[in-house]
């Protein structure tokens, strides 16, 4: 169901989505929706990812032969997720492969290659506040 909110919301990431077009040297515009719970926050952003979904799909219609472009990513932040577990929802949502070996740094490059293939345009990233920004202390070996 289409309401004020959601529209404004989705006026919103269209515009930010435009400005980020031609942006090449710092980061992309971005957006926050904030709430008390159970206002309707994902549901809001599903509605607006499944509009610029269909949106990018009426504006470029996939060819038969390729693979249809993916414009939009949702991801859900697991509970108390460190910066590499995020780095792995991002793999785990296209399929880019991934061992836990990998450094994030080594996850976060192949999303990105992965995600510019695919063509996604605005990723969605649902529950934020789960993230723990501290950085694990490092391991130390056992001494005996």
């Amino acid at each position: 169901m289409r309401t004020p909110a959601i529209d404004t919301l989705t006026t919103g990431v269209r515009t930010l989505m435009i400005l980020g077009r031609h942006q090449q040297t710092t980061a992309r515009p971005s957006l926050i929706v904030t709430g008390p719970a159970a206002a309707g926050k994902t549901t809001a952003l599903l509605h607006v990812g499944h509009a610029c979904h269909l949106a990018h799909t009426q504006q470029h219609p996939p060819a038969a032969t390729t693979h249809a472009p993916v414009p939009v990513a949702y991801v859900l932040v697991p509970p108390a997720a460190t910066a590499k577990a995020l780095a792995t929802e991002f793999a785990r949502y296209l399929g880019v492969p991934f061992t836990t070996r990998m450094t994030q740094a080594q996850i976060t490059d192949a999303v990105c290659h992965t995600y510019n293939r695919a063509g996604v345009r605005l990723v969605l990233i649902d529950e934020i506040h789960r993230l723990n920004p501290a950085p694990r202390p490092a391991r130390r070996p056992l001494t005996c």
